[in-house]
């Protein structure tokens, strides 16, 4: 008789939230006031280096809006593929960056085009797990 393997433990699978698109918008890496002139370089130069692909980012500071501080910068960033896009999704999705659990999903690309980086209506929230955090 054959040993019996032990079945291989599953990894969880992550549900990655918004539709596939080239372009993540990462929430909660920093807060309100904290953004600095390095963090689109720094973002960028990370995902290039992990992910490849990446054509560009911006971060989006809500203004006069009532946000949580975790929706109060947005960090977007579009890669030239939707396969380089999902690897970052998913790869920091859940992530600690200075003591925060980025949250990261995908953009609508009109919108990230059109220039509407506001948070909209139809915009997957904020887990409650991370608006703790």
């Amino acid at each position: 008789a054959s040993p019996v393997m032990p079945a291989p433990a599953k990894k969880p699978t992550k549900r990655l939230r918004g539709r596939p698109s080239e372009v993540i918008l990462l929430r909660n890496m920093v807060g309100p006031g904290e953004v600095d002139e390095d963090l689109c370089k720094e973002t960028e130069e990370e995902c290039q280096e992990k992910y490849g692909g990446v054509q560009e980012c911006k971060v989006h500071e809500v203004k006069g809006k009532e946000v949580s501080p975790q929706e109060a910068v947005r960090i977007f960033v579009r890669f030239g593929s939707i396969e380089n896009a999902l690897k970052a999704a998913v790869d920091l999705d859940g992530r600690f960056f200075a003591g925060r659990t980025v949250c990261a999903c995908f953009f609508d690309q009109r919108r990230y085009e059109n220039d509407d980086l506001a948070p909209g209506p139809n915009e997957p929230e904020v887990p409650p797990e991370i608006l703790q955090s």
